[in-house]
């Protein structure tokens, strides 16, 4: 069993833009890696200004043994549940404060973000171009042949030159504090 980062062993300044965002997405993004985060809203403000919007689900961040709870839904528990994901405990950008997963808002009039991850109502494919403007992944283009749940449309990462079998290792010596200054070497800071 490996060491769980507490949120006071990272560092995790303000981010560095003024946004146009609503504050608890913000809000939601502050546990990210920085530079992840200061993407991130990039991208959001950047998907908003095109009329896309999407939006982050609950909170981005996961534990090893969080992600190994929805690993087991559809397989050891939930059964009658269609399975949430392929990754285990470390197989997945959240583990390492870097991921967010999202949805659309389906009704601009009403308070609140009424969720909606309908394929063929919305424009996947633009937010995901947008992405690719912020350096992020998307969970849309993941291959066959990836620890990821396939078709993952809503979900986006960023992994610094890192794979996912380095970060894991790199956070058994050190924790996410150790991935995290890895990522800043990557950055070359």
């Amino acid at each position: 069993m490996f060491r769980q980062a507490k949120q006071s062993d990272i560092p995790n300044p303000e981010p560095q833009t003024l946004s146009m965002l609503p504050q608890w997405l913000i809000d939601r993004l502050q546990p990210l890696y920085p530079d992840a985060r200061d993407r991130l809203i990039a991208f959001f403000e950047d998907c908003h200004k095109a009329g896309l919007y999407f939006y982050p689900l609950k909170d981005p961040v996961r534990t090893w043994l969080a992600q190994d709870s929805l690993y087991a839904i559809g397989r050891t528990t939930e059964l009658t549940r269609k399975r949430v994901t392929d990754a285990k405990g470390g197989e997945s950008w959240h583990n390492y404060n870097v991921a967010i997963d999202g949805a659309f808002d389906a009704d601009l009039t009403r308070d609140g973000v009424q969720w909606d991850w309908d394929t063929h109502k919305y424009k996947w494919s633009d937010v995901a171009e947008i992405a690719k403007k912020h350096g992020l992944t998307w969970g849309g283009s993941f291959d066959a042949n990836k620890k990821v749940a396939l078709g993952d449309l809503g979900h986006y990462h960023i992994s610094y030159g890192l794979t996912i079998h380095e970060a894991q290792e790199i956070y058994k010596l050190g924790g996410l504090a150790a991935v995290w200054r890895e990522f800043d070497k990557k950055r070359g800071i």
